[in-house]
């Protein structure tokens, strides 16, 4: 293994690799947007394809990014907790920042 540059970079080399034989593009995972390759050195009594059934199953289980939706939901949670939060200390009268002592009761 050693690192590449930048995607296009890894795309450009597995293009290289493709047009050699020695990988092969698998066909697009349903619901998925990453590029799935297979290197084609399997020894001869080595299956060199797997089902893609089996293939989409092992990838169904990997946790998908956070959506947009859900990102923009989490900002909306957080800005109505700093507003709780803000409310219930000018309510308190605890408007004073809290000062980073490591301690983390509130100073009066």
């Amino acid at each position: 293994m050693r690192p590449t540059e930048s995607l296009e970079a890894l795309v450009e080399i597995l293009g290289t690799l493709q047009d050699r034989g020695l990988v092969r593009l698998l066909p697009p995972t349903p619901g998925r947007r990453a590029q799935l390759y297979d290197h084609l050195l399997y020894p001869e009594d080595e299956i060199a394809d797997p089902p893609v059934e089996e293939v989409h199953a092992i990838l169904k289980s990997v946790p998908s990014p956070p959506r947009d939706e859900d990102l923009d939901e989490l900002r909306l949670q957080l800005e109505d907790l700093t507003r709780r939060v803000s409310f219930l200390e000018r309510e308190l009268d605890l408007c004073a920042p809290l000062e980073d002592d490591g301690d983390s009761t509130p100073s009066p």
